[in-house]
């Protein structure tokens, strides 16, 4: 996946209703993106900066191109 740090590895998990990305980083934090059937979408980070943690979450939709 390309993200802002560039090319990360993930793992993806398809299920019956919707389809999900992890990341994991380096600090040992996750992050996930989940993705439904009709395109609506959730990212969830969880993050670790000068150990403090920095959680957000973005809810959305996607779209197919």
């Amino acid at each position: 996946m390309e993200g802002n740090a560039g090319i990360v590895e993930v793992d993806l998990f398809i299920g019956d209703e919707a389809f999900s990305f992890t990341e994991y980083v380096v600090s040992g934090t996750v992050q996930t993106t989940t993705i439904t059937e009709d395109g609506e979408v959730v990212h969830s980070r969880n993050t670790v900066i000068l150990g403090e943690i920095v959680a957000a979450q973005h809810f959305g939709r996607c779209t197919y191109e």
